[in-house]
């Protein structure tokens, strides 16, 4: 019998824990060059080395410990691990307009590409006024999340736009992520269920569906969670914004621009 490589996570969530007791329960479903995404009983286990996002369920080891890592062969020692929790956290009250615009001001001047088929200066005109004309069809599928807080023909949205987790997913998962956090998500976590759910309709992939059941569920990366407590206590965190805004290809802007119509219909920028 072969000896069990130890294994030192740099971070767990807490979730993934109990998970690791019964191996015989968790299989591959993807590898890429630094994530390996695992089928489990309670969705994706993502094991990376990206220690700036800290994904839900999600494990992350150093890059010899990356490439070692097996789930039959290892012995996970977590006593000097960085134990996270997904769950996003819930705030009192909205922040003010002015972190918002100063948000808003640094993506404009960052410039950013992002995934949405939308030009940034059309993403400013919509999230910063209020009488709009001559919207694009993206333009007015963002106008009309802000307007009606997210409660929309979401079929037209999952997973549409381009990316392993298409750009609409991202944009879905950052403005769920700020109206949770100011308990105003239960409209849209039902709509996102109901077609989640829904027998024989598959409407994107697999690891992006999988990251729409668990924000429906409340869970939310690391990176993403961290942001809005800086936005929420009225402090430009730009590591944080970072962390959020450079992860992927396109996908951290993709769901910075969601995180910021959230904010502009929570603020009532949005309101017609």
């Amino acid at each position: 019998m072969s000896q069990k490589k130890i294994i030192n996570p740099l971070a767990i969530d807490g979730e993934v824990i109990p998970l690791l007791e019964n191996p015989q329960n968790i299989k591959i479903h993807s590898e890429f060059k630094s994530t390996r995404n695992f089928i489990t009983d309670k969705g994706l286990m993502v094991v990376t080395t990206n220690e700036d996002v800290l994904p839900p369920l999600g494990i992350v080891l150093s890059r010899k410990g990356f490439e070692e890592f097996s789930i039959e062969n290892r012995k996970f020692i977590i006593s000097e691990s960085k134990v996270y929790c997904s769950q996003m956290d819930t705030y009192d009250k909205n922040p003010d307009s002015r972190i918002f615009n100063i948000y808003m001001r640094r993506l404009m001047l960052d410039d950013f590409e992002n995934g949405l088929g939308i030009d940034n200066k059309e993403v400013e005109k919509i999230l910063m006024n209020t009488r709009l004309t001559n919207l694009t069809e993206e333009g007015e599928m963002i106008w009309r999340m802000i307007s009606r807080r997210g409660s929309v023909d979401m079929d037209r949205l999952i997973g549409r736009g381009r990316g392993l987790t298409p750009a609409w997913d991202d944009f879905i998962v950052g403005f769920s992520a700020v109206l949770r956090a100011n308990s105003a998500d239960e409209e849209i976590r039902q709509i996102i269920q109901e077609l989640i759910f829904s027998e024989g309709l598959k409407l994107t992939t697999d690891i992006s569906q999988d990251y729409l059941i668990k924000t429906i569920n409340g869970c939310f990366s690391q990176n993403i969670k961290m942001l809005i407590n800086f936005i929420q206590n009225n402090i430009f965190d730009e590591k944080s914004y970072l962390n959020v805004i450079k992860y992927g290809g396109t996908s951290g802007v993709d769901t910075f621009i969601g995180m910021m119509s959230a904010y502009a219909s929570l603020l009532g920028i949005g309101t017609i």
